[in-house]
């Protein structure tokens, strides 16, 4: 996916005149050189604060408002910045528990911790994580004594938190979160040994299992960033070590830093400064980038994950290549099954609605039929169909209709359709199966409902005039699957399932899920239905299934995460799509980069499907 890698974010802060920003600076690490943010200025000046970027968006913690009044303007309060957004939101039902400046914060296994800091009357000794999903805060054991200018960083193990004590405090503490319970205050922070400097506002991180501090001021005033002010602390031997340093200068810092093709960034007062941890795991200085001016008590984050160049794809092709999700679903299934799907995958769709035997809004689901049960789903589905087309009619290019224990990519889906016609009404899409003898006579084959069938808006339409109407050709009613009866509509309105399949005649509609194909079972239930009804030859293994798949179905709650971590995050060393075989390698902007991934996937679908 790669990203906006090289673009970091200064927010807030004041300058040496004690002057507050609520703009930010911005510095792109590919040039070495200040560009201009393209983030909004905060609703206010904002210094000694904290701030993360999770789950695409941008959060802003706490600190305080006047520089001159820090007793009765230090902030409890969350803001919060959407990719598409072109203002920061407070996030009123979210606020801290307590009021903080001058903490410090980290993620910490999918959660935002942050922990100490000053509540303009105080120091503050309370820890406390932010869950994003949710967007509520819960209680983490205190710290051994409160302070400001403390560090945080989370051990990739993903099992514990090390802190470093801020005001010139030698303290180390440690907090096994990993086996923190949520309401189970029993866990408490260790003490740790000491570190060999005191240090107050330092850059904590990890390489490996070793635990960076450096940088800070020191007691007899601002310290400088070498020997031996840069320690480790060897999480296996318990052991603090002094670390050699190359190209050291005086130095403070904001007490945040972060990672960018292996080495580390931090800000301090008017430049960044690049770490790498050499294979001795000394540090080894690289660079200064100067940022046009000094931003004492600012936050620095990453937009790794808010402007990534897939995001901003994301954005063109589903300009591009519109779809709507019809979801046929039941009212048992909104907690096991459809919040699922809004959570993975479903509103990457340009708009969805359940159909069901119940309304609620808040999925949406719309009552299409005052019968529950599956006999209903040609019901369900057909009232569903003539609602969706009223409300929306020629809206979008293409209208996808899945069952709710799919799995989907509405992208691949777009690159599937980009250079096909929605105006063309000759043509549906799905995984086609023969129905043998389950089904009306005159059904030769039909796309399997669970997967998902697609019309375009030229069939869609056609559809919905000539054969769900009143007058249309459709069965009015039927207690025989829906899949099946959709099927004899499109038959009747002379409509053909177009091969839905890859260049290599693989799967990308996939009737079952991933576990079916692999199996070696052959006497699997699901595989068997797969071999008997598929409309052409059915091979077992995952090299049968398609690089693009764009549905799977028969996947539950727990398995939805499972897929969306797997096509959406992991990676293999070494391996790369197909599709960047399309690709100019020359360094872009974002927006360019994004633009030439949209072009070539164009020319990857004429030649995949």
């Amino acid at each position: 996916m790669g990203g906006l890698r090289n673009l970091v974010h200064i927010i807030g802060g004041s300058n040496s005149a004690g002057e507050q920003y609520a703009d930010g600076a911005a510095v792109d690490l590919s040039t070495m050189k200040v560009v201009p943010s393209p983030l909004p200025p905060l609703p206010h000046k904002l210094m000694g604060h904290c701030s993360e970027v999770m789950e695409g968006k941008i959060y802003v913690f706490g600190g305080f408002t006047d520089i001159n009044d820090i007793y009765n303007t230090t902030s409890d309060e969350v803001l919060v910045l959407a990719p598409k957004a072109d203002q920061w939101t407070a996030l009123e039902g979210s606020r801290m528990a307590s009021k903080r400046c001058l903490f410090s914060s980290c993620i910490h296994n999918g959660k935002i911790v942050v922990i100490g800091g000053f509540d303009g009357q105080a120091n503050v000794q309370s820890c406390e994580q932010f869950d994003p999903k949710t967007n509520k805060w819960e209680k983490l054991p205190a710290l051994l004594e409160g302070g400001y200018g403390c560090s945080i960083a989370s051990n990739p193990n993903g099992k514990n938190l090390f802190a470093s004590l801020g005001q010139w405090d030698k303290e180390l503490h440690m907090l096994e979160v990993g086996l923190y319970e949520p309401g189970n205050m029993k866990l408490r922070w260790k003490s740790q040994p000491q570190c060999i400097c005191p240090r107050n506002g330092s850059v904590a991180f990890f390489d490996g299992d070793k635990f960076y501090v450096l940088g800070g001021d020191c007691r007899n005033g601002r310290s400088k960033l070498g020997y031996p002010v840069v320690e480790k602390f060897c999480t296996k031997e318990m052991v603090w070590v002094k670390v050699e340093v190359e190209n050291a200068e005086a130095d403070t810092t904001s007490g945040k830093g972060f990672y960018y093709e292996d080495s580390f960034y931090y800000y301090s007062d008017d430049k960044f400064r690049r770490v790498t941890i050499d294979s001795s795991g000394d540090v080894i200085m690289g660079e200064n980038i100067p940022t046009g001016g000094i931003r004492t008590h600012a936050s620095v984050v990453t937009c790794f994950h808010l402007y990534l160049v897939y995001d901003k794809f994301s954005n063109i092709i589903k300009s591009k290549v519109t779809i709507l999700c019809l979801v046929l679903t039941g009212k048992a299934y909104k907690t096991s099954r459809d919040i699922p799907m809004k959570l993975t995958w479903l509103t990457q769709c340009n708009d969805y609605i359940f159909f069901s035997s119940v309304e609620d809004e808040s999925l949406p689901a719309i009552k299409t039929t005052k019968f529950h049960g599956y006999q209903h789903s040609y019901e369900k589905v057909k009232n569903g169909i003539l609602a969706a087309h009223k409300k929306f009619g020629d809206k979008f290019d293409w209208i996808y209709r899945p069952d709710n224990d799919v799995f989907a990519s509405p992208n691949n889906l777009r690159m599937f359709l980009m250079n096909r016609d929605p105006e063309d009404d000759r043509y549906y899409y799905g995984w086609r199966a023969t129905p043998l003898k389950i089904g009306p006579p005159e059904l030769l084959s039909f796309t399997s409902g669970g997967t998902g069938y697609v019309f375009g808006r030229g069939a869609f339409r056609k559809l919905v005039k000539k054969g769900l109407n009143k007058d249309g050709v459709c069965p009015a009613h039927s207690l025989m699957y829906e899949d099946r009866i959709i099927g004899v509509c499109a038959q009747r309105l002379n409509m053909t399932i177009k091969d839905s399949r890859d260049y290599k005649g693989r799967d990308v509609f996939v009737p079952s899920n991933v576990n079916h194909y692999a199996t070696e079972d052959r006497k699997n239930e699901k595989w068997v239905f797969y071999t008997k009804y598929s409309y052409y030859k059915a091979e077992k293994g995952i090299e049968f299934l398609g690089d693009y798949p764009i549905s799977f179905h028969y996947v539950e709650k727990e398995e939805k995460f499972i897929y969306k971590y797997i096509l959406y995050n992991a990676s293999v060393a070494g391996l790369q799509s197909r599709i960047s075989r399309y690709q100019d390698k020359r360094k872009m902007s974002v927006e360019s980069k994004a633009d030439e991934i949209f072009n070539s996937i164009v020319e990857f679908a004429k030649n995949n499907y």
